[in-house]
């Protein structure tokens, strides 16, 4: 028996380069930091797989890790969002608010990660996606993360920036035969051109 409604789950898993501003009680002697790098993954069901514009919750972690600018400390940033991302073809955009949140600072081996009690956090991201198959995609993303804790604010932001890879799997539904696919696939890519279904 078919379900009447359509949709997929995927996994994104990127990475690129950070920076934290404002960072008030999180850093004290610093304001911004260097340059850092980011990691981050996420698992989200699709509700409306096939379409042009389709609605997607999931959850979304985030690691940002750079030293202060001044002291030189390292400092890292760990958040786990639900999520709700809107996909209108290739361009996706995604916000998301939680409550845990996991910091660390110091310097060298002597930076330890701790739960950031009261804290919470917000983000903001957006993405572009290029399909290489109906199951795979590569991308990149821009997002920022505007954390607020009992001490005050910081960062605000947490600035990042990279690219990612998607994997769509578990098509349920009208989807789940032969001809399912992801609403931002249409054709399969080659090094020297494309070619369409």
């Amino acid at each position: 028996m078919k379900l009447a409604h359509a949709g997929s789950f995927y996994v994104d898993a990127g990475g690129g380069v950070a920076k934290m501003q404002s960072l008030d009680a999180f850093g004290p002697g610093d304001s911004s930091t260097s340059m850092g790098y980011n990691l981050n993954s996420s698992l989200f069901v699709n509700f409306s797989s096939g379409g042009p514009i389709e609605l997607q919750l999931g959850l979304v972690q985030d690691y940002a890790s750079a030293n202060g600018s001044t002291t030189g400390n390292s400092l890292s940033l760990l958040t786990v969002y639900p999520a709700l991302r809107l996909q209108i073809t290739r361009l996706y955009f995604t916000g998301g608010y939680t409550p845990w949140v996991w910091q660390s600072q110091g310097s060298g081996t002597s930076a330890s990660a701790a739960r950031a009690v009261g804290s919470s956090s917000v983000l903001a991201e957006a993405g572009l996606l290029w399909p290489i198959t109906p199951e795979f995609s590569l991308g990149a993303f821009g997002n920022a993360q505007f954390v607020k804790n009992p001490d005050g604010n910081g960062p605000s932001p947490a600035m990042s920036a990279g690219v990612l890879m998607r994997f769509h799997f578990g098509y349920y539904g009208d989807n789940s035969g032969g001809g399912h696919k992801s609403n931002e696939y249409d054709g399969f890519r080659y090094p020297f051109g494309f070619m369409r279904n």
